[in-house]
């Protein structure tokens, strides 16, 4: 069952309706530029590779479960990592080769449209039902549906649980007025992080013109150097016989 796109849509209600549309007619854009049959030619050809990359994970994890259990008496614990490692990666491996068609995509493509404008019902309980409806018709059919049916339920009672707590933790950060002893203390920690701040600004900049300092001596030595050798080099050619 498919129920991590609903869950995270139900997440973005803490934030508001208003904003909480915008980012729904973002992602509503998003599914409306996906071409299914592009989005399924490239999954037939990324496939290969990444079921390769997961036999690569699995390798290198049994080697290091190995390199963990180095002594003779760890093998029973290496053999039950082992065979865990393994189911876990068969599983993923089966579930990875299973591509779905180009209906399938598109089909899952227009839920997800369905399911934004669910959430855009203002009425909690209209959306509830709203999203409750379209997440039940993700149950396959060979799932059990009463079983599904309590997870949705429980799964939406936690999330609206959350959503609430968290809208009333803002409130309540809103509504909250410092005490003038609070105030106090904050207007003492900003001038001391403001003071601190300036006498960085000041150190850098002394560090600076000492480096400009430092430079400007070096130029002019190495000014002098220069100046030094070729008036060597002009004594030299005029006391030779050929310059004579």
């Amino acid at each position: 069952m498919k129920f991590l796109f609903a869950a995270a849509l139900l997440l973005l209600s803490v934030f508001g309706m208003e904003e909480s549309i915008d980012i729904l007619d973002i992602i509503n854009k998003q599914l409306e530029s996906i071409d299914p049959k592009e989005m399924h030619d490239g999954m037939v050809e990324a496939n290969p590779k990444y079921i390769e990359q997961m036999e690569e994970e699995r390798n290198q994890i049994l080697k290091e479960a190995k390199e963990y259990y180095k002594d003779d008496s760890d093998s029973e614990d290496l053999a039950k990592d082992e065979t865990y490692i393994n189911e876990v990666y068969d599983q993923l491996i089966k579930e990875s080769s299973v591509i779905e068609s180009v209906e399938e995509i598109a089909k899952r493509i227009e839920g997800g449209k369905k399911m934004i404008e669910a959430f855009k019902i203002e009425d909690q309980e209209a959306q509830d039902a709203a999203i409750k409806t379209l997440m039940m018709e993700q149950v396959k059919p060979e799932e059990d549906k009463v079983e599904a049916e309590k997870q949705i339920d429980e799964m939406l009672k936690g999330m609206r649980n959350a959503s609430n707590s968290f809208k009333s933790m803002i409130k309540q950060m809103e509504e909250y007025k410092p005490t003038p002893e609070e105030l106090e203390r904050q207007e003492k920690i900003s001038s001391m992080l403001k003071e601190l701040f300036q006498q960085n600004v000041i150190k850098v900049d002394e560090e600076n013109e000492n480096v400009e300092e430092d430079v400007k001596i070096e130029s002019e030595t190495e000014a002098s150097k220069d100046r030094l050798i070729k008036q060597a080099d002009i004594d030299y050619d005029t006391n030779n016989p050929i310059y004579g």
